[in-house]
């Protein structure tokens, strides 16, 4: 599993996995309404092997981190239906709801 950074603009711990990288289009986040929002779905294939335990928002440079969140199977920032993650397995980011802090 890996280490969750302090926060977003933490580096990347020794222990973490980048499992997959998913390519969002420039429109992957619809106006917000009563302080959340829905990504529009996209795609991806698993790089690497491991348990998932967290997400990071880069710009599009991969540089700079914008958010991060937790991934579990319930009670997370990014729910999944299974954290065990398979290189090669194809992975599909739908209905994922961001909620505004404070909304």
């Amino acid at each position: 599993m890996g280490i969750i950074p302090i926060n977003c603009a933490a580096a990347d711990l020794a222990g973490s996995n980048l499992l997959v990288t998913f390519t969002l289009d420039t429109d992957w986040l619809p106006a917000a309404s009563s302080g959340s929002s829905t990504v529009i779905s996209c795609d991806a294939i698993a790089i690497n092997d491991g348990d998932a335990a967290f997400f990071r928002l880069y710009d599009s440079t991969g540089a700079t981190c914008h958010a991060q969140g937790t991934v579990a199977v319930t009670n997370s920032d990014l729910p999944i239906d299974d954290i065990n993650i398979v290189a090669g397995q194809s992975m599909v980011l739908t209905n994922w709801t961001l909620i505004q802090p404070g909304a």
